[in-house]
């Protein structure tokens, strides 16, 4: 993360993101869909689908 607040603009996005906040980058870069899939397979991580 600090190599990512080095320039500006930067929001200093870490590895860890919140479904919501992800939710709004995707629609400010224009995505008009946002899901959360069902992979229950993988307990520390979340999977996301993005549709233009």
């Amino acid at each position: 993360m600090p190599d990512g607040l080095s320039s500006r603009p930067s929001f200093g996005t870490a590895t860890v993101i919140r479904p919501q906040t992800l939710e709004g980058y995707a629609v400010r870069a224009g995505f008009e869909r946002f899901e959360v899939l069902p992979i229950e397979d993988f307990s520390l991580f979340r999977f996301y689908r993005l549709v233009a």
